[in-house]
């Protein structure tokens, strides 16, 4: 009897892993790894990408792309991140004040991406000046969690 729960249990248990790959995207950014290697890598692609788009504001549809990018993999980062501190015996105490400056960023990005989506004002030429300093303060977190966490 104990064993077929056991058994239940566990199938219940692996179940969602088995479907977890799939529901995160084929794109391979989001693979789950805690590795703080695995995170800074995302986080130093994101702040490349972000940088690209602060240098192509004069084309919206590029940085809108770009700053989108920039969004994915440091929303990759920030849930590797979090798995890292979740699942460490003994979590890395600058990863946790690390999680709220990324989550910030991740804000700014969501921002960004929203002052270049808004036709009324690309329409008054505000959008990439709103978008740039979103930028910028994305960009700035992600270096300060950087040179702090890794």
């Amino acid at each position: 009897m104990s064993s077929q729960i056991r058994r239940r249990s566990l199938a219940a248990l692996v179940a969602p892993l088995v479907f977890l790959p799939a529901a995160l995207g084929a794109q391979g950014v989001y693979r789950i790894d805690p590795n703080p290697r695995s995170i800074q890598v995302h986080l130093e692609t994101s702040l490349r990408l972000e940088k690209a788009a602060m240098e192509r504001l004069d084309a919206p549809d590029e940085a809108l792309r770009l700053t989108w990018q920039a969004y994915e993999y440091l929303r990759a980062a920030n849930t590797n991140l979090q798995h890292n501190i979740d699942l460490a015996k003994f979590p890395n105490p600058l990863f946790q004040l690390a999680n709220p400056k990324l989550q910030q960023a991740r804000d700014y990005l969501r921002q960004a991406r929203g002052a270049l989506k808004d036709p009324e004002r690309i329409a008054r030429n505000t959008s990439s000046e709103a978008a740039a300093e979103r930028l910028r303060q994305s960009a700035h977190l992600i270096e300060l969690v950087l040179v702090s966490s890794f």
